[in-house]
């Protein structure tokens, strides 16, 4: 009678002894506890198990920042990748071998008496309960791993949205405003709509933060946005086109309707003051806005815009024009 060989995986992973050094094969380990144990794979715990089956000494993890968590993230993507490659292996090498094995069984089995029937359904019975081991454990490592990648799939995204947002304001930052235009302008020219860009500076900024402080300065901004958001649509985005300067993108605005909206927000600004320790600080900006034209590329609208600010503080500031 042939003898049943069985894939035990896990067991080999977790009786290892010495500390390992493969990070995929941590990652395995990791997740394979984590789902043995029913403890939701949170960053935490993952992170926990991970120091444990590297044989490193538990510690606290600290909350990864701002400008590290995208890498992190991407790291522990790439050895969740090599976890599912493995794993998937591991499965399909224990389906190949039971196949194997039951080939083995039949061609060795004396299935003329009743007692080679019996040995060989008990063989078969046994083979069967291997390879359902094997599958179980492999699901639970495919479970865990799918739920660690959601966790970081939001992690990857909502770093990718904190790299695109300015921390003072809250508005986008310029890159994210430049990847916005480039994308606005593909739409228009596609749907045959039109589409504007204001350029907006706020009136006499230095005076604001020589003779309140940088920190009034800072509100100042903070306040600007706030109130300019309210006046726009769900399409329209602010952005912080950098200083005290801002851009915002209308899509669908013509430069007629472009420069209604942007008049309308600079009454708004220039009504809404802002409570200081001294009392309320009036604050205006100009604004200069361009409407996409012909093959025009998102570098010449933006520099249309800008010179039409720079007409409207030359000709008194507190306006809008258009360029």
């Amino acid at each position: 009678m042939a003898k049943v060989s069985q894939m035990k995986p896990t067991q080999e992973l977790s009786t290892h002894s010495t500390p390992l050094s493969n990070p995929a094969v941590i990652a395995r380990l990791a997740l394979t506890k984590l789902a043995q144990a029913a403890i939701p794979p949170t960053p935490d715990n993952y992170a926990r198990e991970y120091r444990r089956a590297s044989g490193q000494p538990d510690e606290a993890v600290d909350d990864p920042s701002e400008e590290t968590l995208a890498s992190e993230s991407a790291e522990t993507l790439l050895d969740l990748v090599e976890t599912l490659a493995l794993t998937t292996a591991g499965l399909t090498n224990g389906i190949e071998r039971f196949g194997g094995d039951l080939k083995t069984l039949v061609g060795a089995a004396d299935n003329t008496s009743p007692e080679g029937i019996r040995a060989l359904v008990k063989d078969l019975t046994a083979l069967g309960l291997a390879l359902e081991k094997d599958a179980g454990e492999s699901r639970l490592e495919l479970d865990a791993t799918r739920n660690r990648l959601d966790q970081v799939t939001a992690e990857l995204e909502r770093s990718q949205a904190q790299a695109r947002i300015d921390p003072l304001t809250g508005s986008v930052n310029r890159r994210g405003m430049e990847e916005i235009i480039r994308r606005e302008i593909s739409r228009a020219r596609r749907t045959q709509t039109p589409f504007s860009v204001a350029i907006l500076d706020i009136d006499h900024f230095k005076h604001v933060n020589d003779e309140h402080g940088h920190d009034v300065g800072d509100q100042a901004l903070i306040h600007m946005v706030a109130v300019i958001r309210a006046g726009l649509r769900d399409t329209d985005v602010m952005c912080r086109y950098g200083g005290e300067e801002f851009a915002v993108v209308l899509p669908g605005a013509n430069v007629q309707g472009a420069l209604y909206v942007v008049d309308r927000l600079r009454v708004m600004v220039e009504k809404s003051r802002l409570p200081i320790s001294s009392g309320a600080l009036q604050i205006c900006f100009s604004a200069g806005v361009a409407e996409l034209a012909g093959d025009e590329d998102r570098d010449a609208l933006l520099k249309r815009a800008d010179t039409a600010l720079y007409s409207a503080k030359r000709a008194g500031r507190n306006r809008v024009q258009a360029g």
